[in-house]
């Protein structure tokens, strides 16, 4: 098992004259908590109030997310592994929320098959943006 894996962990991040705390779960791998990291500094001065992985009374939760004033997501990012069925839901639900789906070491091919099978018959008016880490 890697020990990387086991131990809870504060780190803090500083972008754009902002800093954010992100905190490595037990059982959480570095690398998520660096991809979540990542994104919230790429997409800050779009979104200056990202939130990272806040309670949410939805089906699933995001690893990013910026509400508007009536509490709906208009950012949402997924950070490494995302089941088809949560892929699914969250680009045909939030078809006016900006969607990023960032992963490590990881070719995007079959992310964006499942992505594009998905959305063939929405009408999405918000991007969904794939970044991936070599």
């Amino acid at each position: 098992m890697d020990l990387n894996l086991e131990f809870r962990r504060k780190w803090t991040f500083r972008a754009h004259g902002q800093q954010m705390i992100f905190i490595k779960k037990t059982m959480e791998s570095s690398m998520h908590v660096w991809t979540k990291a990542l994104i919230w500094a790429l997409f800050l001065t779009d979104y200056p109030d990202l939130s990272v992985e806040p309670s949410m009374e939805l089906r699933y939760k995001p690893d990013l997310v910026q509400l508007d004033e009536e509490n709906n997501p208009v950012f949402w990012a997924e950070a490494g592994r995302i089941s088809h069925r949560k892929i699914r839901w969250l680009v045909t639900r939030h078809r006016s929320t900006h969607i990023v789906f960032a992963k490590w070491h990881t070719r995007l091919t079959s992310l964006q098959k499942i992505i594009t099978k998905a959305t063939v018959q929405t009408s999405r008016t918000a991007p969904i943006d794939l970044i991936g880490v070599p």
